[in-house]
This record gives C-alpha cells, structure tokens and sequence, in this order.
C-alpha cells in the first residue's frame, strides 16, 4: 500500500492581479508492505512500513540581502519500522509432543462406585466365610513408577507456555536547511539523503544544519507460570547521532530489566481463604539507563531505577482495598560528579458502596406527595505518605553530602449519593501536610466541600 499528500499554498490574486507567489510546500509519503503467509515468513508475520515528509518555506522574510529569489528553508523527516512476531512457545509444544515429551496432565479422579446391597443370601455366604469373587487382587508391583524424563516434561510444558515475542525495529531521520538558494532534490524529498542535491557557484550543500539519525529496537514477552502467577518482560534499546551547528553529539538509552509479576487468586491460599473473597498482587521492576554526549565521549549518565509492589484485596462485605508502594532512586553522573535522589512512596485506597430503597416527603404546605428513591451511597478513603531524599557525592569519592529533602502526607475521605435523579450530591475533605528540609517550614492545607441538588 503507497499513498502521498501534497499541500501547496497557490499564488493568490486581486482584481485579476496576482499578488503573492507559492510560500510554503508540504507533501508525505506513507508506505506499508505485508509479504503474503507462506512457509518461513508466516511463522515471523512480519510487516514493513516506510514513510517520509518533506516542507519548505519560501516567503520573502527568508531571504536576506544578495540571496537568490529561489532561497528557501526546507526540512525532511523519515521513518522505516519492521515488526515481527514468532510464537516461541507454540513451536517448542509442537516440538516436544513430536519427541513424545510432553507434559502429561492428570485426569480428575472418578467419583467410587457406591457398592450395592447385599441380599440375605450373600450374607449368609460372607459370614460362612466364602470369598468374595468381585474382590481384586492386592497389589504386590510396590505401587505406581515414577517416570524418568518427569524434570524434560515439566521443562518442556513451562516452555510451550511463552507467549509470542514481538519484535519492532525503527530508524528515524531528520534534517533542516536554512536559506538553501533553490529547492532539494527529489532524493532529499523522499527521505532517502540528507544531502540537499543543490550545488550553486561550486558550493555544494550536503551537509544540513541540523540532523537527527535514531535507531530504535524493541521486544517483549511473557510466560504463565502457573494458573495463577505470569511474568511480562519488556527490552529496548534506543541510539541517536545527531548534528548541530557543526557539532556531533551522541545518546542512548536502554530499558532493562523491564519486568511484570502478577500473581492471582491470593484467596486460595489456607490461612487467607477466611479473610477475603479475592486477594491480586503485583510487582513492577524497571532500569532505564541513558547516557549523552559528544561523539565518542560520555559526559553524562542517568540511572533511573523503579519497584513498585501493590496489593489489591476484596472481602466480602464489599469493602475493596489496594496498597501500593512506590520505590524509585535516581543517579546522574556527569563530569565527574555524582548525585542520587530517592523516593519513597505509600497509597491506600479503599472503597465500599452501600444502596437501599426508601421514601420521604418534603414538609411544604400543599404537597403531600411522597417521594419514593433507590438509594446509593459510595464512599472511598485514600491515603498517600511520600518521602524524598538525596546526595551529593564529591568528585571521584565515596564521601557525599545530605540534600534537602521533603516528605508530605495526604488524606481524602469521599462520599458520593445519589437518590435516583431527584436527589445527588457529594461531601469530601482533603487534608495535606508537607514540610521541606531547605526552607525548615510545614505547610498545611485542609479543603472541605459539599454538594446537594435536588430536583423537583
């Protein structure tokens, strides 16, 4: 598939006169190709995708003194992206199961035969001592083996249980020319160089002001554990090059480990089968390190480390809860010096609704309608506690200074009814605390509210 859009700002006229010229161009050009499913590419189902823009301003408030009537500015973008995606864990099932390794699955139980009455007769024989014939013999194989490839087994079923791993690989390119005397050339446009094409009075313009080249990979994956407990993991890397002014300056950023742990039906377990009706939790945990400079040189390094636990609970009154605790620290290195910030962060939230059916009637002389409603009440507490520290180590030492820090407390309890559509209103009150170490001061806040509509 290929489409492209071009926009053009037409000369426009007065009384016949045409006043103005073109001043500004813009056009794109998208593209996306899908191979058809056959033999190896429908196991990578892969997709490409190509797309360029190109702009230019050519107005008279570009040119300056001496500048040819053709000077413009003029800018290109570019974007390439393949995608990929390989179910790893449906080809290793399938490779198991042709070895004859796969995992087996035990069968429920069948549910004993209840034995059938006997007559007067067979109680007779059973207390003469006859043997019974339906009686099977005992067991003297010492009991069912245990199967050796048992560990290949578990391994293999473990295996055929991870998810499709998609694949994304982009390359991004940017580029500007400022007072560039005549118009790219359709190469440029295209997004297919950076070079302009142009070459005027032996000046050739190959080099843009301004440049960007970005190379961006990514995956992500996952495994069920068990029925309950799966893992999500996520990779990327990210480099750019760029160019400014004549000066070359390189970053790059990666995301790793990226991982998700969830766990399910917590309720099952013994000793919380009694206390709540469902029970969830979560574990976050996620490194981005990125790190800039010139061309060649690192001048600066940011690690950014997160772990955030949380904890959904529902028992069965209704009342539904959820903790979560957010860990977060931050290093940045650059020239030789070193700080490193922590926060510390704690939010309970819980919730619980309430409803019934009732009626009143309004005290006002002549109406003595009774006003029948279905009544809701929601309530919800939330609670949030934070604390923010640092450091500032010397240059190329493990000695550091205390920064200022900060922490703050917020507590908001909420009430939301609603009467049905005659009567609906709210009530909150929100209370916050905050105190930091630079200025050695406390700030308190309390706002409360309240609402009632009522509707005749």
């Amino acid at each position: 598939n290929m489409s492209m859009h071009r926009n053009l700002n037409l000369p426009h006229q007065w009384l016949g006169v045409d006043i103005g010229t073109e001043t500004s161009r813009k056009q794109s050009l998208q593209m996306h190709y899908k191979p058809p499913p056959v033999w190896l590419i429908k196991a990578f189902n892969p997709d490409f995708n190509y797309s360029a823009g190109y702009g230019e301003d050519s107005s008279p408030n570009v040119r300056k003194r001496g500048d040819p009537k053709g000077t413009m500015n003029s800018r290109s973008n570019r974007s390439i992206s393949a995608k990929a995606r390989f179910d790893i864990g449906k080809y290793i099932g399938k490779l198991f199961n042709r070895i004859g390794l796969q995992e087996k699955t035990t069968p429920p139980p069948k549910a004993k035969p209840k034995p059938e009455p006997q007559t007067a007769a067979a109680q007779g024989d059973s207390i003469m001592g006859r043997v019974d014939s339906t009686v099977s013999p005992v067991d003297t194989t010492g009991g069912p083996k245990r199967d050796p490839l048992i560990a290949l087994r578990k391994m293999g079923g473990f295996l055929s249980r991870i998810r499709r791993v998609n694949v994304s690989v982009q390359q991004r390119a940017n580029s500007n020319y400022t007072r560039i005397p005549e118009r790219p050339s359709l190469k440029y446009q295209l997004g297919l160089s950076k070079d302009s094409g142009v070459n005027r009075q032996g000046k050739s313009y190959d080099e843009p002001e301004k440049y960007t080249n970005t190379q961006t990979i990514s995956l992500d994956s996952g495994v069920q554990i068990t029925k309950s407990i799966d893992v999500a993991a996520r990779y990327s890397k990210s480099r750019s090059f760029s160019i400014a002014n004549g000066t070359e300056g390189e970053n790059q950023s990666v995301n790793w480990p990226d991982l998700n742990f969830s766990w399910k039906g917590l309720e099952q377990i013994a000793f919380l089968k009694n206390l709540v009706a469902s029970a969830n939790a979560n574990l976050n945990y996620r490194k981005t390190t990125r790190e800039s400079g010139r061309k060649g040189k690192v001048t600066t390094r940011n690690e950014n480390l997160t772990i955030g636990p949380s904890l959904g609970v529902g028992w069965s009154s209704g009342l539904n809860g959820n903790l979560n605790l957010l860990m977060t620290r931050q290093t940045t290195t650059s020239y030789g010096s070193k700080n490193e910030n922590s926060t510390y962060s704690v939010t309970m939230d819980f919730k619980k609704s309430f409803s019934g059916s009732q009626g009143f009637r309004i005290p006002i002389p002549f109406l003595s309608k009774r006003f029948k409603f279905r009544s809701r009440l929601d309530t919800s507490l939330s609670m949030n506690y934070s604390l923010v520290r640092g450091k500032r180590f010397l240059p190329n030492s493990d000695q550091f200074d205390e920064l200022p820090g900060s922490n703050s407390l917020r507590i908001s309890p909420r009430m939301t009814y609603n009467f049905s559509s005659s009567l609906n209103g709210s009530f909150f009150i929100d209370y916050s605390r905050n105190y930091s170490d630079a200025s050695g001061q406390t700030v308190t806040a309390v706002r409360v509210g309240i609402t009632a509509i009522l509707t005749f």
